[in-house]
This record gives C-alpha cells, sequence and structure tokens, in this order.
C-alpha cells in the first residue's frame, strides 16, 4: 500500500501493459502488413509480365528459324529435283538413242522411244522427269513469294511439268500414221507435245525480267536470254517442220535433232537455276 501511494505520488508509471486490440500500434502493424503484401503482389505480376515477354520474344524467334530453315529445305529439295531431274531425262533419251536398234536419232522424235518392247523406259522417263520438275516448280514458288514471274512463272513451268509426266502414260503413235486412224492416247500425246513446245520458250522470259531486276539472280539473265532464244528458235522451226503439208519431207531427215533444239537448251536452263537455287540455300538467310 506504502508502495503504491509514493508511485501515485511521485506520477510513476507501472510496468507497461500488452496493447489492446484497436490499439495505435496493432493499427501501424497492421498497414505496415498490408503495404507489404501489395507490393510482393505487384512485384509478382510484374515479374510474371517479364517472364510472358521473354517468353513471347522466345517463341518468335523459334518460329523464325523454323521458317527460315523450312525455306532452306525446300530450296535443297527444289535444287537437287532440278539438277537430278534434267541430267535423267537428257541422259536417258540420248542413250537409249544411240543403243536402240532401229531408232535414229536425228530423225526421230524423243517421244518415239516409248514405242516398242523398251518403251517403258522412255515412258518412266517422261513421268520421273515430269515429277521432279513439278518439286522444282514449288520451290520456285518458295523463292518468288512476290514481284516479276512470282505468279507466272510457277505455272508455267507447273503446266510443262504436268504434260511432260502425262506423255508418258498417253505415248505417241507411230510415225506417219493418218489423222483418221490416230488413237486417243496418240492425240493427247500431241497435245501434250504441242503445249509443252510452246511454253518452254516463254517460261524463259518471263523469268528474265525477274533475273535482270533480282541482285540474287542477275547471274541467270544471259543464260536465259541465249538458251531462250535457241528454244524458241528451235520451236518455231519445228512447227515450221510438222505444220504446213509439204514442208515434212524437207526436213524429215532433221525432225529429231530440230526437236532436241528445242528441249535440250530447256534442260540446261532448268540445271543451271536448280544450281542457283543449291547456292542460296548455302547462304546465310
Amino acid at each position: 500500500m506504502i508502495f503504491l501511494k509514493e508511485c501515485s505520488v511521485l506520477n510513476c508509471e507501472c510496468p507497461t501493459q500488452p496493447h489492446l486490440a484497436g490499439s495505435p500500434s496493432r493499427k501501424g502493424s497492421k498497414l505496415h502488413s498490408s503495404q507489404f503484401r501489395q507490393s510482393d503482389l505487384i512485384s509478382s505480376h510484374s515479374s510474371d509480365m517479364t517472364l510472358k515477354g521473354a517468353n513471347a520474344k522466345t517463341n518468335q524467334i523459334t518460329c523464325v528459324q523454323n521458317m527460315k530453315k523450312t525455306t532452306v529445305n525446300r530450296l535443297q529439295l527444289a535444287s537437287w529435283a532440278g539438277i537430278i531431274g534434267t541430267t535423267l531425262f537428257v541422259a536417258i533419251f540420248t542413250l537409249e538413242g544411240w543403243y536402240r536398234p532401229g531408232y535414229e536419232p536425228l530423225k526421230m522424235y524423243v517421244s518415239a522411244l516409248s514405242l516398242g518392247s523398251r518403251g517403258w523406259i522412255q515412258i518412266l522417263n517422261f513421268i520421273v522427269f515430269g515429277v521432279l520438275l513439278l518439286v522444282f516448280s514449288r520451290g520456285v514458288a518458295v523463292e518468288f513469294p512476290d514481284g516479276k514471274a512470282s505468279r507466272g512463272g510457277p505455272v508455267i513451268l507447273t503446266i510443262i511439268a504436268i504434260c511432260y509426266l502425262l506423255s508418258g502414260p498417253f505415248v505417241m503413235d507411230p510415225a506417219n500414221t493418218p489423222q483418221n486412224q490416230m488413237t486417243f492416247h496418240g492425240t493427247l500425246h500431241g497435245i501434250f507435245g504441242g503445249i509443252v513446245f510452246s511454253l518452254m520458250p516463254i517460261s524463259f522470259f518471263v523469268f528474265l525480267r525477274r533475273f535482270r531486276e533480282d541482285p540474287k539472280w542477275q547471274f541467270l539473265q544471259w543464260w536465259t536470254l541465249g538458251l531462250g532464244i535457241t528454244s524458241a528458235l528451235g520451236a518455231i522451226l519445228l512447227t515450221i517442220a510438222t505444220k504446213p503439208p509439204g514442208t515434212q519431207s524437207v526436213f524429215n531427215d532433221w525432225l529429231g535433232l530440230i526437236q532436241r533444239t528445242a528441249i535440250v537448251p530447256f534442260m540446261i536452263w532448268i540445271f543451271i537455276f536448280a544450281l542457283g537455287f543449291l547456292r542460296r540455300s548455302k547462304q546465310p538467310q
């Protein structure tokens, strides 16, 4: 009792009591905790957004790399299709022409090799080349997505490829077959041949417009011009030699050579074109 009175007199404070629930110190503690949680949430959200942005950028880079890799693969496939297709086609009809008994390359058409017991060799040759030229034409469409020759060029090559392919199973009739005795497959073969010999020279000059302006393909412009003129002259001479009455006898001994004058330059051009694809596929994209 004496001690309590002395404390009261001296205005002493007793030992501190625990803070009540509504005390200012407890409120400050709650406010600080709430601010900390909000800061933590903001920091976590910012980290998530940064991570998502980084992932999106990584996915975009990966997508671009995959597209470039796909383009390179298509160019390589197209290049080998053009190289192998043209080489095999010319090599087979040349060797067959030399070693086929009774066949005269200077006088007879390439399609005449489809006749006889060994005709399956040239039939298969037409089909294989047609398929490989189709693959090559798809590569051309990938390489030239826009600009000059981007539409007409691949379309023309595709039509030529299909006609070569169908010239295999639809075999020509023997030479000098009267028109009223021509078979259905022989008539179709003649139609496909007419389309091929009309479009081959045109294809050179369609692409020539692009090669003159595109720095990546300017190396091919003079090849295209020279081989295109040669092929065009061969196709025109072949038309003169076979269509008007009475002229076939004049050129009869040279029909095979004239036809090859139109075909071989086209094959050389596709071969060089394909080498350009191969070179492009090895360059940094």
